[in-house]
């Protein structure tokens, strides 16, 4: 019987060795997957997209082998501290965090994909969207999925949300002269020329628009790169609500995947372009919108570029702004340029009037 038991607690410690050292593997991929090219290779893009869960499992292992008193906490330990910056992407703990009274130099950031004025059970939502921006009354908002119509025009939308007399937008698809679908930025500050920048065939977009805040020329992005394609039906698969019986498992995550794949590469390239344009600014930069990527990926570091996360900088707890698949991704974003503005405050208030939530952020202007 002793013997028995010497064996299983024997293959038990190899199975523990065999689980972190396969664990370790997984993080090193979740971290290249930030600096990797999708175009160049795609094996790293579902470790991006899984890195907050293993980065969990990594801080499980490393607590398990410290409590046993073995050498081996040093592999999840020395990886997880290579990778605080990856991490501290997704997560930020809260006492770190002091938010500053606000003060005349303050700009207030929204960035919100309004999935064309559809919650989550697509049910007209532009009234309630409306109602919520002008409550919270930022001096900049940029919508990505914006639906202007002839009911519902984007002037009488600017109304509905408050007092922006400045707007731009880029309908990507036209329903006529000033209707159809795309992107929308509003502001409070005179906007005095702005630019489209289309991507080669797709329904996604960004535009940039310089206003003049302070005395001073601020040029604004708001983007919406390539989706990933994942659909309802792909949703309901993940997070297991599909029937029990489906007997076509494999292929579906191949599917999925092949989706990612895809769409990582061309997103991967957008985000390229769109850097293009931020280092080619003469002005000082705010970038937001939807990325449509995680933290943990080559679109958020090409993005990042010369700039500052807000929710790094600002954010408490763990950054979520996608509501499907748990709630778990954050693919919503503020970047700005750190010589002339720091930020002070950051929040993505979970609302349920899209399949996204908000992100409010609020920088200070440091312009001489």
């Amino acid at each position: 019987m002793q013997n028995i038991l010497r064996t299983l607690r024997l293959l038990l410690e190899i199975l523990l060795y065999v689980i972190t050292v396969a664990s370790a593997i997984a993080l090193i991929f979740a971290y290249m997957a930030s600096v990797t090219d999708p175009a160049d290779t795609s094996m790293f893009i579902p470790f991006g997209l899984g890195a907050p869960f293993i980065i969990v499992i990594n801080v499980l292992l490393m607590l398990l082998w410290i409590i046993r008193w073995k050498a081996m906490a040093f592999l999840p330990m020395i990886l997880l501290l290579f990778g605080i910056p990856v991490i501290m992407r997704h997560v930020q703990p809260p006492f770190l965090q002091q938010y500053e009274k606000d003060t005349e130099g303050d700009i207030e950031v929204m960035t919100y994909n309004v999935h064309i004025f559809r919650d989550e059970e697509w049910n007209s939502s532009y009234k309630r969207v409306c109602d919520f921006i002008k409550k919270e009354n930022p001096d900049i908002v940029a919508l990505q999925e914006y639906y202007s119509s002839q009911r519902v025009s984007s002037d009488s939308l600017g109304m509905l949300m408050g007092n922006y007399p400045y707007f731009k937008s880029y309908y990507i698809r036209k329903d006529g002269d000033h209707t159809g679908y795309g992107l929308g930025l509003y502001s409070r500050y005179k906007i005095v020329r702005s630019k489209e920048i289309a991507f080669e065939n797709s329904d996604n977009g960004a535009m940039y628009a310089d206003m003049i805040i302070g005395g001073d020329t601020v040029r604004v992005f708001n983007c919406h790169l390539q989706t990933t394609n994942v659909d309802d039906v792909d949703i309901a698969f993940v997070e297991g609500v599909t029937s029990g019986n489906d007997n076509d498992v494999p292929g579906k995550f191949s599917r999925i995947l092949s989706k990612l794949k895809s769409n990582s590469t061309k997103r991967a390239s957008q985000a390229e372009q769109v850097s293009y344009e931020v280092f080619a600014s003469p002005y000082p930069v705010i970038l937001c919108g939807d990325f449509n990527d995680v933290p943990a990926s080559y679109t958020y570091k090409t993005m990042l570029k010369g700039l500052k996360d807000s929710f790094r900088e600002a954010g408490r707890g763990y950054a979520h702004s996608y509501r499907d698949l748990y709630g778990l991704f954050n693919v919503d974003y503020v970047f700005y340029d750190p010589e002339t503005f720091h930020c002070v405050y950051y929040d993505s208030p979970m609302i349920g009037l899209s399949d996204h939530d908000p992100v409010i952020v609020r920088v200070n202007k440091n312009m001489q």
